[in-house]
């Protein structure tokens, strides 16, 4: 792959990945007693760095194992796995102090449906092609 192409994958993880992350934000502040401000200041970054490392690392397992590697037949790259990670740490970490409006979410959710399908798109247009 190309240095333009590969940029352009990387920077699809990259935004997947923040959306996913503002998305798991979303769900657990919207639960009635459960919300970020309710945690002390000073446990907030270490429980959002912890939680969402976890969510990077699982998310990128999800993408990286059992869709890419099981089902599209493409080898796992522990590249995409250190950043979809690192992008869940730093992403997560934001969402404690930096909130989006519900319709940007929505917006960015259907952005990130249409990079998924479009990249099954053309996996698969190629495929058939060989």
């Amino acid at each position: 792959m190309d240095k333009k192409k590969e940029l352009i994958y990387d920077l699809a993880h990259v935004f997947i990945t923040i959306v996913l992350c503002y998305d798991m934000s979303f769900l657990v502040n919207s639960f009635n007693d459960s919300s970020y401000s309710n945690l002390p200041k000073k446990e907030l970054p270490i429980f959002l760095g912890i939680g969402y490392l976890v969510f990077g690392l699982g998310l990128s397992f999800i993408w990286e194992v059992i869709i890419e590697e099981t089902i599209l037949k493409i080898p796992a790259s522990l590249k995409d796995t250190i950043i979809m990670s690192t992008t869940a740490i730093i992403a997560g970490l934001l969402t404690g102090y930096i909130n989006i409006n519900n319709w940007l979410l929505l917006v960015f959710n259907i952005l990130s449906l249409g990079f998924v399908s479009f990249y099954l798109y053309k996996f698969f247009k190629v495929k058939n092609k060989k």
